[in-house]
């Protein structure tokens, strides 16, 4: 189907839905939060780091030994935001029973990672990685919203 077509299906959709008076409820709306604010956290780590002098060939430099792997500073914190921005949402619509379960899992490999960043950095960085971290350890645990 081209692109055009899938806008006029998903304008007729929403036409229907308005006439019938419906609106779209969001499934899961704590997940979907959380999903967006691990976005803000995360740019605003690389914001932090900038302002700190840890630049992106910085970031990249900076390698750490995770599981027998070196992984860089720009790896961990890019694959945290693609998992949240990308990967994610992705899962909850495609599978979302098992979505959930790999959403959980995979956080904790993320969660994992970004507190051994923390042991390598200080000051404003640090602290910044630690609110990601709690944010890592919170994920909501909710069932699909009805209708």
């Amino acid at each position: 189907m081209t692109t055009i077509g899938r806008y006029a299906r998903a304008f007729i959709t929403a036409l229907r839905m308005t006439l019938r008076g419906e609106t779209f409820v969001q499934p899961y709306p704590a997940l979907t939060g959380w999903m967006a604010r691990t976005v803000v956290l995360v740019d605003g780590i690389f914001t932090a780091a900038n302002a700190n002098g840890l630049d992106l060939a910085a970031r990249k430099s900076m390698v750490l030994p995770i599981d027998r792997r070196d992984v860089s500073m720009e790896s961990i914190l890019g694959t945290v935001r693609h998992h949240a921005a990308a990967e994610y949402p992705y899962l909850l619509r495609n599978d979302p029973g098992h979505g959930r379960l790999a959403i959980r899992a995979s956080n904790l490999n993320d969660s994992y990672r970004v507190e051994r960043l923390c042991e390598q950095t200080s000051g404003t960085v640090r602290s910044a990685l630690e609110a990601l971290v709690q944010h890592l350890d919170a994920v909501p645990n909710e069932s699909p919203e009805k209708r």
